[in-house]
């Protein structure tokens, strides 16, 4: 299962706040980072002794462990592969606005490879009223879901061209049949790439490139 990546802790982490020590959080909580809880209540002296001051880069891991819940319901609502990029976005939505979030329309635009830009915005009330804030992190998030760019002032993430001569795994039944054919082995000893017998392997018509690759293998 994909997770938050860092860069995408990175996008949360610009919106969500950074303190390198442990503060009360204003419902008076003990907290660090990205917004980490330390637990119910306000600082303690061991927790300034046991915390300390943190990095970055130990503030990044705790949010990626913080957003396990976030990622849990972008699992549970969202029926489409996603790219990194895509993830990430709906990643951050879900932990700024709660999982539920995604049984709505944004959900179904984005299991319907729908741009989800418009229902994303329509998250940046408080109450009754527009917070600018929350509008802005909705326009960077559509912005990362549909473009891949992370604000970070990197270029975009462009998920990797698949190969088109890498063999899926598992290899699909039919192309080891298709391969027993064209080599004339098991039940087509003798009758290597007979015509009349290609229909038994399930293979498609046009076999793909990938599947070359698999029959080297073997030849």
């Amino acid at each position: 299962m994909a997770q938050l990546s860092k860069r995408g802790a990175e996008f949360i982490g610009r919106f969500e706040g950074w303190r390198d020590q442990p503060y009360n959080d204003p419902t008076n909580n003990a907290t660090i980072g990205y917004g980490h809880l330390i637990h119910l209540g306000p600082v303690t002296a061991r927790d300034e002794h046991e915390w300390g001051t943190i990095t970055i880069d130990h503030g990044l891991a705790l949010l990626q462990t913080d957003a396990a819940i976030a990622e849990h319901a972008v699992d549970q609502w969202i029926t489409r592969q996603l790219a990194q990029n895509e993830r990430d976005a709906l990643v951050s939505f879900t932990f700024n606005c709660g999982g539920s979030a995604l049984s709505g329309s944004v959900g179904r635009a984005v299991n319907g490879s729908e741009d989800p830009t418009s229902d994303l915005e329509q998250w940046d009330h408080s109450g009754h009223q527009v917070l600018e804030g929350l509008l802005e992190r909705r326009k960077g998030e559509a912005r990362l879901f549909m473009t891949g760019d992370y604000g970070d002032g990197q270029p975009p993430f462009r998920p990797p061209t698949p190969d088109p001569a890498a063999v899926p795994s598992p290899v699909p039944a039919w192309a080891w049949l298709w391969v027993e054919w064209k080599l004339g082995r098991a039940q087509f000893k003798g009758h290597a790439g007979d015509v009349s017998l290609r229909h038994l392997t399930g293979a498609p018509d046009t076999i793909p490139q990938w599947g070359w690759a698999f029959l080297k293998r073997f030849q």
